[in-house]
């Protein structure tokens, strides 16, 4: 398989430092990519592979993932939005700029969007953690302290695979998010990265409203990519967010037939 010609930077932020995959000439722009949970920015190689030519590819490895390395318990909008601010310093960032984002990454970049230091002319949202995501009220509605209080019963693994089956068992936890856990809780890192994460995750919210207010005021375009076969984020019950918060309204919708992983996309299409 060709690989892609990344080349790996690093950038100091105030609780941690930054790993960044760089790639692509930018002769149309530069595209700023996040990846979801329990990945990293290898996730987007084979993106880069195919539009390198085109496009400059950024993409950070978000704390508690990859190469980045984190002191803090967790990360905040003012970590990724200082992040961001530095992105603009870099050589390879060149306009237009386009966002990408898989999964948790998608929630982080629409969360931080109408903040951003930098005018955007597209956001591409692959299976797009909070909007229809199962478990949102675990993500999004356990307050902050309370997270943080549960510390030394979520860092056992063994403890956290207890509950879940138990949950399972009664009829609260479904069997697709049972397995996951399991796949997630093999060893105490992963426990960790899970942990904090979760903790990370209070900070980041969708705002429909704002999404649609900062759309109105900057003329982007919104592209919604989301999978058939989607176990974690519905295709329906997606599609039914978007159209109950008019984000679909002047948006692009793929739907394709694929998992969350979203691993056979035309990718050139998302950018036409």
């Amino acid at each position: 398989m060709k690989q892609d010609n990344s080349n790996f930077v690093t950038i100091q932020g105030e609780n941690g430092c930054w790993s960044l995959r760089v790639a692509g000439n930018g002769r149309r722009g530069t595209v700023v990519a996040l990846h979801g949970f329990a990945r990293d920015s290898g996730y987007f190689s084979g993106m880069v592979r195919v539009l390198e030519r085109d496009f400059t590819f950024i993409a950070p490895d978000l704390p508690f993932h990859g190469n980045t390395t984190w002191q803090a318990a967790f990360y905040t909008r003012e970590d990724v939005l200082a992040l961001f601010g530095q992105l603009c310093l870099l050589p390879a960032f060149k306009p237009p700029i386009y966002l990408l984002g898989h999964s948790m990454g998608a929630r982080i970049l629409l969360s931080v969007l109408p903040e951003l230091p930098f005018e955007v002319v597209r956001v591409i949202a692959l299976a797009p953690d909070g909007l229809a995501s199962r478990g949102k009220f675990f993500s999004e509605g356990i307050p902050l302290g309370l997270r943080i209080r549960c510390k030394n019963r979520l860092m056992e693994p063994r403890l956290l695979l207890r509950v879940s089956s138990f949950l399972h068992s009664v009829g609260i936890l479904p069997a697709f998010q049972h397995r996951y856990l399991q796949r997630q809780l093999g060893d105490g890192e992963s426990s960790r990265r899970l942990y904090h994460t979760w903790l990370s995750l209070y900070h980041f919210r969708v705002r429909p409203g704002e999404l649609n207010q900062y759309r109105a005021l900057k003329n982007l375009l919104y592209v919604w990519v989301l999978g058939s076969l989607d176990k974690i984020v519905l295709q329906k019950s997606a599609i039914r967010y978007l159209r109950k918060h008019k984000l679909d309204a002047g948006s692009v919708l793929h739907l394709v037939q694929d998992g969350h992983e979203l691993r056979n996309l035309d990718w050139p299409d998302l950018f036409e």
